[in-house]
């Protein structure tokens, strides 16, 4: 990614040869900011002014909708505008600035990411209700095809807003949406590999990985549901570790890529 003209805040190529925000992206790098903070024993200036930076970007980016629009803006006109991952992402942002410093104007914007991941697919939100429970897109169309990771990240933004602010809605939203991810689980299990989504794409390595960590978050943040999510985990883990299984999964893929190519490669 390259910086744009407002300093440290990355943009990135979108359609039409221009460049724009991409909030997923973006709000990506002030959480990787707050770990280092973290990390560093909270004595890390640089990048915790990088982390306000986005935070306050954010802020100034936020729609009156609550959102940050993405898909028709980066190549993708048949999907709806907002991600609850995003929003997700963003309410996570919010709580740790609001935790740190106190200042409401970040508790508002956390609160204010919840109505666009929480309105409905057919009214132009992320998510749907299924008989599960809630089932959060993170690239929404009419036809739902829930990609796991963005999910999950999606349901870590709701449970970080409960920490900070005792919101009905919020609580709520988790419980509906941890309900229908321990019975959607199953679908995701190609037996030998994970699937990345619910039409079938098998996950690249990276996100079988990526699995592989968000079920042992989902596991510590979640005790009483830690044997639902350990025993996928474990399952995941015994796949990733078999050269046999690795080996199948990546010929798959490879083979899913050449049946359904990326559009820059179909022009």
């Amino acid at each position: 990614m390259v910086e744009s003209t407002q300093v440290g805040i990355p943009i990135i190529p979108a359609p039409r040869e221009k460049l724009d925000y991409h909030a997923m992206g973006v709000l990506q790098e002030a959480l990787g900011d707050w770990d280092v903070w973290l990390g560093s024993e909270r004595q890390s200036t640089q990048h915790w002014e990088a982390f306000l930076r986005i935070v306050r970007w954010a802020l100034d980016y936020q729609d009156d909708n609550g959102g940050w629009e993405i898909w028709p803006r980066f190549g993708r006109p048949e999907a709806l505008p907002y991600s609850a991952m995003a929003q997700g992402e963003a309410m996570s942002m919010f709580a740790r600035a609001f935790s740190v410093t106190g200042d409401e104007a970040y508790l508002e914007g956390a609160r204010a990411a919840l109505a666009p991941m929480l309105t409905p697919i057919d009214k132009g939100g992320a998510s749907w209700l299924a008989s599960e429970g809630l089932i959060l897109e993170e690239i929404p169309y009419e036809v739902p095809n829930t990609i796991l990771n963005g999910w999950i990240f999606a349901l870590f933004g709701l449970y970080d807003l409960t920490l900070v602010d005792d919101s009905r809605d919020a609580r709520e939203a988790l419980e509906a949406s941890m309900s229908a991810l321990m019975a959607y689980l199953r679908v995701y299990d190609a037996e030998f590999w994970s699937f990345y989504d619910t039409s079938g794409t098998l996950a690249s390595p990276f996100y079988h990985r990526l699995h592989i960590a968000q079920l042992e978050a989902l596991e510590l943040t979640y005790p009483e549901h830690e044997s639902q999510f350990g025993k996928l985990r474990e399952s995941f883990d015994e796949h990733l570790t078999s050269p046999l299984n690795m080996t199948r999964a990546v010929a798959m893929k490879g083979y899913q890529k050449l049946q359904h190519p990326p559009k820059e490669l179909k022009r």
